[in-house]
C-alpha cells in the first residue's frame, strides 16, 4: 500500500498531481475498507466466541464509515479542475490539516481501542476486548495513511510554491 503513496508523491506539479494525489489516497481507502468490509462481513459470520465476533462486527462498521470517506472524497476529486492557483493552494492546504487533525483522533482511536480491550481483559469480557483490537487496529492503519498522505499533501504544497518562485 505505501508504495501507491510514494508514486503519487511523484506526481507532476499543479491541479493533475493534486487529483492524482487524492485519487490514489481515497482508492487506497477504499480497498482497504472494501476488503475488511468483505473480512468483518465473513469472519462475524464464521466467528466461534464473542471476541472473534466483536472483532469482525467492529471492523465491519468502522469500514462502512472509511468506505464512505473514501467515497466522497473521489467524488471531489472532479472539483480541482475548477480551482485556480490560489483555490488549489487552499485545497492542499485544507487537506494536510483535515489529515494531520485526522492524525491526532488516530492517536485516540489506537487508545481508546486499547483502553477497551485492557476493560475487556480485566473484566474477562470477551466483546470489549474483540472490540477493543478492532478498534486499535483501524486506528493505527488510519495513523499510518493520515500521515502519509499529510507528508505527501505537505510535498505538494512545497512544489507549488517553488513553481511560482520559478515563474516569477
Amino acid at each position: 500500500m505505501w508504495w501507491v503513496m510514494v508514486c503519487a508523491m511523484a506526481a507532476p506539479d499543479g491541479a493533475e498531481a493534486q487529483k492524482r494525489l487524492e485519487r490514489t489516497g481515497m482508492s487506497v481507502l477504499g480497498g482497504w475498507s472494501a476488503a475488511h468490509l468483505g473480512a468483518g462481513a465473513a469472519g462475524a459470520w464464521e466467528a466461534e466466541g464473542a471476541e472473534a465476533q466483536a472483532f469482525w462486527l467492529t471492523t465491519g462498521a468502522w469500514s462502512v464509515v472509511n468506505l464512505g470517506i473514501a467515497g466522497a472524497g473521489l467524488a471531489t476529486v472532479g472539483s480541482i479542475d475548477r480551482l485556480d492557483a490560489t483555490g488549489l493552494a487552499a485545497r492542499q492546504r485544507r487537506l494536510r490539516t483535515t489529515l494531520l487533525v485526522n492524525a491526532g483522533l488516530d492517536v485516540a482511536y489506537v487508545g481508546a481501542g486499547a483502553g477497551l480491550w485492557a476493560s475487556g481483559v480485566q473484566q474477562a469480557d470477551p466483546a470489549w476486548v474483540g472490540a477493543g483490537q478492532a478498534v486499535a487496529t483501524q486506528g493505527l492503519f488510519l495513523l499510518g495513511f493520515d500521515l502519509i498522505m499529510a507528508s505527501a499533501q505537505h510535498r505538494q504544497i512545497r512544489r507549488g510554491r517553488g513553481s511560482r518562485r520559478g515563474a516569477r
